[in-house]
C-alpha cells in the first residue's frame, strides 16, 4: 500500500492510493469524515435575546461555527465563549468574529460566519460552552471532508481529498486518521484472538 501526494494546501490535500482495497480506502475516508476529534458549541445559555431568532435556532447556528483545536487540552475541557451584542438605532449584522473564548487555544476559526441580523433596539446576549467530540457524536464536531473517487479497481488505485474546516492542516488530520484506524484494527485484533 502506498499513498502519494498528489497536491497539498494547508487546508486541502490530494492522495492517489495505490494497493487499497475498496473497503480500506472507505474505512479510512470514513474516519476522516465521523472520527477525528474537535471542539464545537455543545450549549448555550441565553440572558437576552428579543431578535427575530428563536434560541434553538441560534444554538443551532453556533454549534455550527467551526472552532480552532489544540490536542493538547484534556478530553473533558470546556471552554466558555460569550456574546454581548446590541443594535440602537440601525441594522447591525453580528459575526461569529464576536464570540469571545475563555481560552486562546480554541476560539472562532471562520470568523465572518453571520450568526444573526439585529434591527434597532435589539440585544442579544449569551454564554456558550464549547466541549470536543467526533462527527460520531453530532455533525457540528466534523472538522474535515473527505471523498474519493475509483482510478483502476484491478490494481486498487483510488484518488482521495480531504479539506480542513479548522486550523489543522489537512495532512494532520490524515495523520490522525490513519493513527485511528490502526488502533481499531489493533482493538479488533485483540477480540478475534
Amino acid at each position: 500500500m502506498k499513498i502519494e501526494v498528489l497536491k497539498e494546501k494547508p487546508q486541502r490535500i490530494e492522495l492517489k492510493l495505490t494497493g487499497f482495497s475498496q473497503s480500506l480506502a472507505n474505512a479510512l475516508r470514513r474516519t476522516i469524515i465521523s472520527d477525528l476529534p474537535a471542539f464545537a458549541i455543545d450549549r448555550v445559555d441565553f440572558y437576552e435575546n428579543n431578535t427575530v431568532l428563536f434560541n434553538e435556532y441560534l444554538a443551532n447556528r453556533l454549534g455550527l461555527i467551526p472552532l480552532t483545536y489544540d490536542d493538547s487540552l484534556a478530553e473533558d475541557t470546556q471552554i466558555t465563549f460569550t456574546l454581548n451584542a446590541e443594535s440602537i438605532d440601525e441594522h447591525k449584522t453580528v459575526y461569529a468574529k464576536e464570540l469571545v473564548s475563555t481560552d486562546p487555544k480554541v476560539k472562532v476559526y471562520s470568523e465572518n460566519i453571520p450568526v444573526v441580523k439585529l434591527g434597532g433596539n435589539q440585544r442579544l446576549r449569551l454564554e456558550a460552552v464549547a466541549v470536543k467530540g467526533t462527527g460520531k457524536k453530532h455533525a457540528k464536531f466534523q472538522c474535515a471532508l473527505s471523498s474519493m473517487e475509483l482510478l483502476d479497481e484491478k490494481k486498487g488505485d483510488y484518488k482521495m481529498f480531504i479539506e480542513s474546516y479548522n486550523n489543522v492542516p489537512a495532512k494532520q488530520h490524515l495523520k490522525t486518521a490513519i493513527e485511528i484506524l490502526k488502533q481499531d484494527c489493533d482493538e479488533l485484533k485483540k477480540e478475534l484472538k
